[in-house]
């Protein structure tokens, strides 16, 4: 279903104050794959962590996939590549794991723990439950694909809660995040 997007991994650094990289870079790996998908803005960017995750998942998807000799396992392989932790470079010396570290963590209880950013003062920089979202309804940067006009989205939240959050407005409501997923959803519901 086209009107949700779930995430299975924590992404803490996708506002649109944190590093951003330029888009073309997800369409350089996906450039075999059948699709129509065409940036409105070539030199659109969007969340660096966001995108790393993506294009490390989708080359070891495409790598695991030319390493089955039998058509029955392609999607095992490939769930099996999607469901881990994955670890993505820095943004220059920045890292854009979560927590300052190296690494973008999938969902689970007492994954907040993860989050904290000075072992000194654990309260500081830590997450609880209640911050860190799991699903929304999509966002796009085209008016006509919102569930909600004029223009949010309800946000699922790990603790259980939802929260309407009208766009553009914080993670994950916002334009970086619109516009990666708009590109690579508005195009496919046309």
């Amino acid at each position: 279903d086209m009107s949700y997007f779930y995430m299975g991994w924590v992404l803490d650094k996708c506002g649109d104050t944190d590093p951003q990289i330029d888009v073309t870079t997800i369409f350089q790996i996906m450039q075999g794959l059948p699709n129509n998908l065409v940036l409105d803005d070539p030199t659109a960017k969007g969340p660096y962590q966001f995108i790393s995750l993506f294009t490390a998942t989708v080359g070891e998807v495409i790598s695991a996939r030319g390493s089955v000799s039998d058509p029955s396992q392609i999607q095992p392989a490939s769930f099996q590549v999607a469901d881990k932790d994955k670890n993505v470079g820095p943004y220059g010396n920045l890292p854009m794991g979560n927590g300052n570290g190296s690494t973008i963590y999938r969902l689970r209880e007492g994954i907040e723990r993860f989050l904290i950013t000075d072992i000194n003062n654990p309260g500081a920089g830590s997450k609880a439950q209640s911050e860190i979202w799991v699903m929304a309804d999509t966002i796009s940067k085209t008016v006509k694909y919102f569930n909600h006009i004029p223009g949010g989205s309800n946000v699922l939240y790990m603790d259980g809660h939802v929260e309407f959050i009208r766009y553009p407005g914080r993670v994950p409501v916002n334009e970086g995040m619109a516009l990666f997923l708009g590109t690579l959803l508005d195009r496919t519901r046309d």
